[in-house]
């Protein structure tokens, strides 16, 4: 049986992508190591888990808006403290918090290397799900 294994980023400075995703969005680091000259770091989230690979030379700067990638959906039961707080330490918010076609409200932010993350609230019925998942 095939099964999601985890999702792999390209970033151009791991330590601040390791900074943003563990201080910032809760992730916890659970692994470091070399991998073919390059700087990993894995990181997880209740069974998500995300790895970053550092690719030397690769520039935010230079990537065209929105960045072409992936987008990784997260959801928050306590999605007003987190919108607070993001904006508070200056995370690039694309979207703010608002409501969505699908029903429950999200916001959109931007890493530091461009990738795209979806914050919204969990839907009906997973809330204690994703509390007990994130203490």
């Amino acid at each position: 049986m095939l099964v999601f294994d985890r999702l792999v980023l390209d970033v151009a400075d791991l330590d601040l992508a390791t900074r943003f995703y563990s201080e910032v969005l809760d992730f916890h680091v659970a692994g470091q190591q070399e991998w073919e000259g390059h700087r990993t770091v894995i990181l997880q989230l209740g069974a998500f888990h995300l790895l970053l690979l550092e690719q030397k030379g690769l520039s935010a700067a230079t990537y065209k808006l929105p960045k072409a990638g992936p987008v990784m959906g997260l959801a928050d039961a306590r999605i007003e403290a987190r919108a607070a707080e993001l904006e508070r330490v200056g995370v690039d918010i694309v979207a703010p918090l608002a409501p969505s076609p699908w029903g429950e409200r999200s916001m959109m932010i931007r890493d530091p290397d461009g990738y795209l993350i979806m914050i919204q609230e969990p839907q009906q019925g997973t809330t204690d799900e994703v509390v007990s998942s994130a203490g």
